[in-house]
């Protein structure tokens, strides 16, 4: 029997998604994702698992304070523990300058290194499995590719879990002509135990995962068979950057009700079997001159 599949919301700042869920299905919360880059002043109620998933962590970035880090999470989440932890793979920095978003890297074996030693301190300091979620953006189709392997391999190495996000997944089969559940294809999906739905935009026709529009149709039609092929799937949670009350709101109740029936049955399931295909021989690659123009542009606007 595979374990059940709790619903749960990414909470960015915004009120409105805790009474969205209540408005709308009128029963407990199974999960609850914080942020523990930005201060909490109220305690969450009891019986919710707790994740927390940091959109300022590095991996990869060699001055990144660790420990100063950790500190700051401690002092923010006031007390709270959390079940489990996530940090987004990418880079944090670009041309020598930081950015605020997280950007295509090759790393190199002491990067990979790197990130594994700081995942470990990571889990040792919180008690707790830690996980990666993968990126939206890349430079090509092998970049994709290149993407899913080095973070198989940071994992492995942690015996960490994926964060798989499913519109992150959507954007690079959009901006490279490969379909979603071909990439998928390629993923360890045995070791998918959190899921992100979310919604997106465009922007310059290159998809981005902005957070701020509805979920595409193509990721609803797909989802009750991709989540047939994630046995130990624990929480699937609706992500979205707070915008309006009311756009909030409405946005919110709509795709949590889309959300629940696609997990109700879950449970009683069978997991489809699935191995990940071998990445094995893969080349040097030639980024595709749009993606490089978005991934400057993107790197210019958020620099800090």
């Amino acid at each position: 029997m595979r374990p059940r599949v709790e619903v749960g919301l990414s909470l960015t700042g915004s009120a409105s998604h805790t009474m969205a869920w209540v408005l709308a299905l009128g029963r407990s919360l199974g999960a609850i994702e914080l942020n523990p880059d930005l201060p909490r002043k109220k305690i969450l109620p009891p019986n919710h698992s707790l994740l927390m998933h940091s959109i300022k962590f590095s991996l990869f970035r060699r001055d990144f304070d660790l420990e100063g880090w950790c500190r700051s999470v401690q002092k923010n989440t006031a007390g709270l523990r959390p079940d489990y932890f996530t940090v987004h793979y990418g880079a944090d920095w670009h041309e020598g300058s930081r950015v605020s978003t997280f950007l295509p890297i090759t790393p190199t074996p002491q990067e990979i290194d790197l990130a594994c030693d700081r995942l470990n301190y990571l889990a040792s300091q919180f008690q707790c499995p830690v996980g990666i979620e993968n990126l939206a953006l890349a430079l090509s189709q092998e970049d994709c590719l290149r993407q899913i392997e080095v973070i198989e391999t940071i994992r492995e190495r942690v015996n960490g879990y994926l964060l798989l996000d499913l519109h992150n997944l959507f954007c690079q089969s959009v901006n490279f002509g490969m379909g979603l559940s071909e990439i998928l294809t390629w993923i360890n999906r045995d070791k998918v135990l959190e899921v992100h739905v979310s919604g997106g935009s465009m922007y310059k026709n290159f998809r981005r995962d902005t957070h701020d529009g509805e979920v595409p149709e193509e990721i609803w039609s797909q989802l009750p068979q991709i989540l047939t092929t994630l046995p130990n799937l624990r929480w699937a949670l609706f992500e979205q950057l707070p915008m309006d009350f009311l756009s909030d709101l409405i946005l919110t109740t709509n795709s949590l009700r889309r959300l629940l029936p696609c997990l109700e049955n879950l449970s009683s399931t069978q997991a489809i079997p699935t191995r990940p295909k071998p990445l094995l021989g893969l080349k040097h690659h030639t980024p595709d001159q749009r993606a490089l123009e978005v991934v400057s542009l993107l790197a210019k606007k958020w620099k800090i």
